[in-house]
């Protein structure tokens, strides 16, 4: 999982930083959550509203 090594890497050069991953965009699943409640001073949050902006510029791709 590529999101276990960014955050060891971010862990490992800021090993005191509290680290807050959002929960959406597809990266949300029980293994995420898992790793997440393993990793001291890191946390995930879920259910953020949407950004209209974006999901109008990225409609055309995901069609």
């Amino acid at each position: 999982m590529i999101l276990k090594r960014v955050l060891e890497l971010i862990r490992r050069h800021f090993p005191d930083t509290h680290i807050l991953v959002r929960g959406d965009g597809h990266f949300s699943n029980p293994k995420l959550m898992r790793l997440i409640d393993a990793m001291p001073n890191t946390d995930f949050i879920f259910g953020l509203g949407g950004n209209a902006v974006l999901n109008r510029k990225a409609e055309p791709v995901l069609q």
